[in-house]
């Protein structure tokens, strides 16, 4: 089998008071990682959809690798799904206005077909 990766080196956030979200098309993918940073913690920050058609989505269910800490109370982490994926097509990464969501940042995304 063939992986097909794309790795996306991005820098987003957002004010305090709206959701932000990214949008990312690779038909066929089966697997992402999400590396984000934040103040203090990260797992109340995110949430994550994927969809066969950009107009019916799902939530998917988020494993978190634990907290590394940096400077300033920044903690990193990567995102990845729980479960297998399948028939995904689309990638929604949404940013939650939760605590320090200005210094919320999503780092890189990569998206892969395995």
């Amino acid at each position: 089998m063939t992986n097909v990766t794309l790795l996306l080196p991005i820098s987003s956030s957002s004010t305090n008071e709206e959701h932000a979200y990214i949008t990312y098309k690779f038909d066929g993918f089966n697997y992402f990682e999400i590396k984000v940073s934040g103040v203090e913690t990260i797992t109340d920050r995110f949430k994550v959809y994927v969809s066969p058609d950009n107009c019916e989505w799902r939530e998917v269910e988020l494993s978190f690798t634990g907290p590394e800490m940096s400077v300033w109370r920044f903690v990193h982490s990567t995102i990845t799904p729980k479960t297998e994926l399948d028939n995904c097509n689309y990638l929604k990464i949404e940013m939650l206005p939760n605590g320090y969501f200005s210094n919320t940042r999503i780092r890189e995304v990569k998206i892969e077909k395995r």
